[in-house]
């Protein structure tokens, strides 16, 4: 939920220098104030080098482009599929670095990115929950124990309902 948080907020120079969004700031790389010349001229060596932010932000645009295809309504689908693909690029070195950009690079108010993204970590999160249940044997009520083959399965069933059947006639 911080990566969502984090996207919601814009870093903003300090007062002491310009008080605008770093985005925006035009201070050199000379400034005492504030490191916004380094943060809007960060170059990636490539896509691996990802912070647990842009790994969360890209996991919730993977959840988004997933949603996009099971949604009965393109327009929603179309929106969900180019916000979870900006989203999977974050940070990455043609990808959107900022809100702003993203933005930008999807024309979706920031408004609705936001939604989004709660819509994709509620859906996340009760995925994880799902698969921990799963691995507590959570999901698999009435059979407690852990041989599942020591039980005979329908066919011998079947054959021996039939040989049953045949030596009565």
């Amino acid at each position: 939920m911080e990566a969502v948080e984090a996207m919601y907020e814009q870093e903003m120079c300090p007062e002491a220098c310009c008080g605008a969004p770093v985005t925006e700031c035009t201070c050199g790389p000379d400034c005492k104030h504030c490191d916004c010349y380094a943060k809007n001229n960060v170059t990636e060596a490539d896509n691996f080098d990802l912070t647990p932010e842009q790994r969360k932000l890209a996991n919730l645009g993977r959840v988004l482009m997933d949603q996009a295809a099971k949604t009965k309504d393109d327009a929603l689908s179309n929106v969900m599929a180019k916000v979870g693909n900006e989203l999977t690029n974050y940070g990455a070195l043609f990808g959107p670095k900022n809100t702003k950009e993203l933005v930008d690079k999807t024309g979706v108010s920031l408004s609705v990115i936001q939604k989004l993204l709660a819509f994709a970590d509620k859906i996340a999160s009760a995925a994880a929950d799902i698969a921990k249940d799963h691995a507590d044997s959570g999901l698999d009520d009435t059979d407690d124990d852990d041989n599942d083959f020591v039980d005979p399965d329908d066919a011998e069933d079947a054959m021996a309902a039939d040989r049953a059947a045949r030596a009565r006639r």
